[in-house]
């Protein structure tokens, strides 16, 4: 079971969940988050059409 699981909604917005002692808790990353930028273009990396 992974630590933390990330995803990006049809909007461009970039969410996180991490697990804590009640399963997974999620939020959104805000705009300043450095780690924003990576999700993104990760997502965009592997969600594009080939």
């Amino acid at each position: 079971m992974p630590k933390y699981v990330w995803s990006v909604d049809a909007d461009g917005e970039v969410y996180e969940a991490k697990v804590d002692s009640d399963g997974y808790h999620g939020y959104r990353l805000e705009d300043e988050d450095d780690f924003r930028s990576l999700i993104l273009k990760e997502w965009a990396r592997r969600c594009s059409p080939r």
